[in-house]
């Protein structure tokens, strides 16, 4: 009988093993996945917008656990729905900077995209490659009364890789029949997984696969050690990725609309612009007056069967950047490479009021203990004073050691920092009163816990009060013993049109002890412009927060909805959260 030399493994053990190796080994630690801030754009919004913002983060090596993070951070970015202004939307993008990672959970978070609508963006300087690259081409939106459509965003300088799923497996002994029935059934698993990212959704508007196929069979056709890059206009149209922000002036002449004919017909057809078949220069060009806003280009590639294309012309374009309906690349030769194209930085279209970070500065200082872990155990626990302050607008906190020491805590960047090092958002601490965030650069985690009486409960009179923000209004919060109101002290716009002003009450409530946590229940206000508020009940506890330290509340009722009569028409799920 013949033998291989692997690690001797189960055969099922085997066959999941290989699967989760393809792309790469699984690294120690996942992804650093993070939500920025809501992400206002046009209503009716028909192409991808390279200036357009992302509102979510992806960084770093993938492993098992990210989609479900992801899938986390995507629902609090959508519940409750932010308030656009008028003629705006919330559209979600996410920003890609990975080397790749886990296959298996590359492929669920491009399902997580492709089902939710979110877009993919590889910024300036960044890349997303192996795995990742599978992520980035999920990238999709909703466009109004058209459908589904892609929605992937390459910078000129950003750098998108793909390649072959690669074999890592450790030296052993194995029975041949067992590795080859193992490798073809994880074969057969990955290519099933493949084809359910190359389907389109349902009522696409855009019925061409999210992978194309020829862009999967070059894929295939790059070894693992190797890299197949998107480098050239002709591999950016062909595969439907939108490449930006450009500031190149492309003129609209002959020269220039023959190549975008050329160049939209060979990458309709899943084939290449470089094909001497889709020559510009052949055939018949004529441009005629359409009517009295624009001209039409006709181009006949060839008289018999009467392939070309037929092109409006507005008289308002001034370059290819003002053709609606056809894509900028087009208009460039096939051959021209991305890095030789100019890009500078681009202001995205602005709602006429934008969502400001609630004002969280003035907040009283309290008093507890700081501690370093390390490996489980505690390194450092000493008294501490925890004071927040507010630098460009950004939370930062401090923590002062009773050693004179001092830990700052930057709140609101991406990721949050520690010390000036890559830390995430907190989370629950051994002692349930307290909160912790870990530094990644260097293994150790940071805790705070605030002194007993700061935070029990308590009969007394004594009141606390903080700041919290609420989608972009500053809340003030005031706990007397078990009793809690919230109500607003500084409004965001979009609630002032609804009628509330700066002391308008929001919640009342009780805060009660339940085994080791403290639990929340009371009254909201929901708030309609021409209606008296609305009552709904809501329930809830205290969360970790920005920073350790400084616990947020997170509140889940359902208000009910009302039409312009201010009668009830129905009810939904709401989860509010004041940070």
């Amino acid at each position: 009988m013949n033998f291989v030399t692997y690690r001797r493994t189960p055969i099922l053990a085997l066959c999941l093993q290989l699967a989760l190796l393809l792309f790469g080994g699984a690294p120690a630690l996942g992804a650093q996945i993070a939500y920025l801030q809501p992400n206002s754009v046009k209503w009716d919004i028909q192409l991808p917008d390279p200036s357009i913002p992302c509102n979510l983060t992806l960084e770093g090596a993938i492993e098992k656990g990210d989609a479900e993070r992801l899938a986390g951070l995507l629902k609090a970015a959508r519940t409750p729905a932010p308030e656009p202004a008028p003629g705006w939307e919330e559209r979600d993008i996410v920003c890609l900077n990975s080397p790749g990672g886990s296959f298996a959970e590359a492929l669920k978070i491009a399902t997580l995209l492709k089902s939710n609508f979110v877009g993919t963006k590889i910024e300036d300087g960044k890349r997303c490659e192996s795995a990742c690259s599978l992520i980035f081409m999920a990238g999709s939106f909703f466009a109004l009364e058209s459908g589904v459509y892609k929605w992937r965003v390459l910078h000129p300088r950003g750098l998108l890789g793909f390649h072959a799923p690669s074999l890592v497996i450790e030296d052993g002994v194995y029975d041949q029949e067992s590795v080859t029935k193992s490798y073809d059934l994880a074969m057969r698993t990955i290519a099933e997984s493949i084809l359910q990212l190359v389907k389109p959704l349902k009522g696409q508007g855009d019925s061409r696969p999210y992978l194309e196929f020829s862009l999967l069979g070059d894929m295939l056709r790059t070894p693992s050690r190797e890299m197949l890059h998107v480098e050239t206009v002709d591999q950016a149209g062909r595969w439907n990725i939108t490449v930006g922000p450009i500031s190149d002036t492309i003129p609209i002449n002959e020269t220039t609309l023959r190549t975008s004919c050329a160049n939209t017909l060979a990458w309709d057809r899943d084939e290449s612009g470089i094909d001497p078949m889709w020559k510009a220069e052949v055939g018949t060009f004529a441009i005629a007056r359409k009517d009295e806003t624009g001209r039409n280009a006709t181009i006949t590639f060839d008289e018999l069967s009467g392939e070309g294309c037929e092109i409006y012309v507005n008289d308002k374009a001034k370059s290819a950047a003002d053709m609606e309906g056809r894509k900028l690349l087009s208009f460039l030769p096939a051959t021209t490479r991305l890095s030789s194209l100019k890009s500078v930085p681009t202001s995205p279209p602005q709602p006429p009021e934008q969502v400001k970070p609630a004002d969280l500065s003035s907040q009283p200082a309290s008093t507890g203990e700081c501690a370093i872990r390390a490996n489980g155990e505690y390194v450092e626990r000493l008294p501490c004073r925890m004071e927040e302050t507010v630098v460009n607008g950004k939370l930062v906190v401090n923590y002062h050691w009773s050693s004179g020491a001092v830990t700052v805590f930057e709140a609101q960047t991406n990721p949050p920092r520690i010390d000036g090092q890559r830390s995430g958002s907190p989370t629950p601490g051994i002692d349930p009163r307290g909160a912790c965030a870990h530094n990644y650069d260097s293994g150790k985690t940071f805790c705070y816990t605030p002194a007993p009486d700061s935070d029990e409960l308590s009969s007394s009179a004594e009141c606390e009060e903080r700041l919290y923000d609420h989608n972009g209004s500053t809340m003030r919060g005031r706990r007397c013993g078990p009793s809690l109101t919230i109500g607003y002290d500084r409004p965001r716009a979009a609630m002032a049109r609804q009628g509330v002003r700066p002391g308008t009450p929001f919640f009342e409530g009780e805060v009660r002890q339940e085994g080791a946590y403290l639990k929340i229940e009371g009254v909201a206000r929901v708030f309609k412009a021409g209606c008296p508020p609305a009552t709904f009940a809501v329930a809830g506890g205290f969360t970790p927060g920005l920073a350790p330290g400084r616990p947020g509340i997170h509140l889940a009722g359902s208000p009910p909805t009302r039409n312009s009569r201010c009668r009830v028409t129905g009810k939904r799920v709401e989860h509010l959260q004041f940070d």
